[in-house]
């Protein structure tokens, strides 16, 4: 499949993507409503925000692979990936899910930890709120404090895990910036243990101007770092230590997207 035929999929599928997002933008609304969680629970907002991100993946002809699922422990835990497309909150979601059709368990449920400028992209903030995605403003050191309380406090009660991406913003070629400290001050606040993930390939998903065929995406959730570890080490430190696993299995991105944002 070349990048012609990729780009007709999306244009044939765009209505229903435009339509998508305006629904998810009307049912965060019912959910935000829905103060008991009754008519609209936890496991059916992520079970439906997975079915979208299935046919987002599908659509766009990704391929994703997942290791050391088995990691993850099975209590509240921050999620830590390296960051380079605006599909890593995607990917995550669908790394999380149960893929295997005989078995029933539901989906591992997340729930994110956002830059305050999401609120303004009306391609993603429907999606997010249906999340319940805590919004962090990073000028207002008082309220960045409470959204990490706020964000630790709703994923113990729902059984969530935290995703943060610890860079604060994407990079632009796909190489890992630095681990910004803030992001861990969460783990140490709350007691939660921190399993660093590594994304690979993430950028050659948009190169749209290069890519042809199906894109292999590779997330690998590392083995989880336990509180008493880190609890008294500086967050610089630890968002260091994180770093360097993460780096240990990236790997660089395909496609000359990449290898011209290199040269520069």
């Amino acid at each position: 499949i070349n990048m012609a035929t990729i780009k007709s999929r999306v244009a044939r599928h765009a209505l229903g993507i435009f339509w998508s997002t305006k629904r998810a933008k009307r049912l965060a609304k019912k959910i935000s409503q829905d103060t008991e969680g009754t008519r609209y629970p936890e496991m059916w907002v992520n079970k439906y925000v997975n079915k979208k991100v299935k046919k987002l993946l599908k659509i766009t002809k990704v391929e994703l692979e997942v290791k050391g699922i088995d990691n993850l422990p099975k209590t509240t835990c921050i999620l830590a990936p390296n960051h380079s497309s605006s599909m890593d909150p995607a990917l995550m979601i669908r790394a999380l899910a149960n893929r295997d059709k005989e078995d029933n368990k539901p989906n591992k449920m997340v729930v994110f930890l956002g830059k305050e400028e999401i609120k303004k992209n009306k391609k993603v903030v429907g999606f997010a709120d249906m999340l319940k995605t805590i919004y962090i403003n990073r000028a207002n050191p008082r309220q960045s404090l409470k959204a990490l309380d706020d964000i630790a406090a709703h994923a113990k009660e729902h059984r969530k895990h935290i995703v943060i991406f610890p860079e604060g913003t994407r990079s632009v070629d796909g190489k890992i910036q630095e681990f910004k400290p803030g992001a861990f001050k969460i783990a140490q606040r709350a007691f939660l243990p921190i399993v660093p993930v590594t994304i690979n390939n993430a950028l050659s998903i948009t190169d749209f101007a290069n890519r042809t065929g199906t894109i292999k995406v590779q997330v690998i959730f590392h083995k989880e770092i336990k509180p008493m570890k880190f609890v008294s080490q500086k967050t610089t430190d630890i968002a260091a230590n994180i770093q360097k696993i993460v780096k240990k299995s990236w790997k660089k991105p395909e496609g000359k997207r990449a290898e011209a944002e290199n040269k520069v």
